[in-house]
């Protein structure tokens, strides 16, 4: 791809999104370089791979890997339908009881079952 394509390609898209988006895809960018940044340093404790690797296993898991799919979904469409004009207030209820779901979901599974205090083998 030579920079004359790359023009082009700028040119069309600036012709055809508005300057918000511009500015929330220049947002997103500058976001993921500062996190690309923080992970390469070997001071900072950030560690992006916590996004897929369940700690408990040390490997990628379905469910960490569906709920970041998930995350990633939802969040694009949360911030895509302002953009087109079809958001209302019903759609960010909706994904902010999602997300509420899920954390209480994640929480009840993973919650360590009682000590037995009956005295019976169960």
């Amino acid at each position: 791809m030579s920079w004359s394509d790359i023009a082009v390609t700028f040119y069309f898209i600036r012709s055809q999104i508005d300057w918000m988006v511009m500015l929330g895809l220049l947002g997103i960018w500058t976001f993921i370089y500062i996190l690309r940044k923080a992970q390469k340093d070997r001071r900072n404790p950030i560690d992006l791979a916590y996004l897929l690797v369940d700690p408990t296993v040390g490997k990628v898991t379905l469910a960490k890997f569906a709920g970041f799919g998930a995350f990633l979904a939802s969040t694009w469409v949360f911030f895509f339908l302002p953009v087109s004009g079809h958001f209302d207030t019903g759609y960010a209820a909706a994904y902010i009881a999602t997300w509420a779901a899920a954390k209480v979901a994640t929480d009840f599974i993973n919650k360590p079952n009682p000590p037995d205090t009956d005295g019976k083998a169960g």
